[in-house]
């Protein structure tokens, strides 16, 4: 599918319409997933009959060098657990311990069904800050089965060269209260 650059938001609002499986799964441009990491986790998901799995990841550099693993203790969160004990832990960690989810949206398994059923989208409104966080906070609300995986397959590139590391943006405090209000509301 070619767009115009509508921001990533848009673009996914797209890709979502016109996927035709039971699952979606994003991957960024500059980013790389291992060989078979989308079939370990489909199959994660139909074993334990699952909605969604999130999984840990990679962060490399430039230069495919290993910087940073983040990974999780394999959990299942079924239920009511899915809003009342994974979703905050999505959203943030408590103040005296460090226990969050860094969940971005590449690197969930989500289901199409729940997608489509609640007609969850990206807000798609340019530079908005956290737009992952506010979809997953949709789309969680409505999960019946969650799995944390210890998975880590997916290689998240850091490029210390990229317009987003260097760039400064005057109003990116703006942006930040602007998604956090977006988030408060939900």
């Amino acid at each position: 599918i070619s767009i115009p650059n509508g921001g990533p938001g848009n673009a996914r609002n797209i890709g979502m319409q016109e996927a035709k499986g039971k699952y979606v799964y994003f991957i960024d441009a500059d980013d790389t997933i291992e060989q078979l990491e989308i079939e370990k986790i489909v199959e994660l998901a139909e074993k334990n009959n699952a909605d969604t799995v999130l999984g840990g990841y990679k962060r490399v550099d430039e230069h495919n060098q290993l910087r940073q693993i983040i990974d999780y203790e394999y959990t299942v969160y079924e239920n009511k657990a899915v809003l009342t004990e994974c979703l905050p832990r999505i959203i943030g960690s408590k103040p005296e311990k460090s226990d969050s989810y860094k969940v971005m949206v590449w690197n969930t398994l989500y289901s199409k069904k729940i997608i489509d059923c609640f007609h969850i989208r990206f807000n798609e409104q340019k530079d908005l800050k956290a737009e992952d966080t506010i979809f997953n906070i949709d789309y969680f609300a409505k999960a019946n089965k969650v799995i944390i995986s210890e998975n880590v397959g997916y290689l998240y590139r850091c490029n210390s060269q990229s317009l987003t590391s260097l760039k400064f943006d005057e109003l990116l405090f703006e942006k930040i209260k602007y998604s956090y209000r977006i988030q408060e509301k939900k």
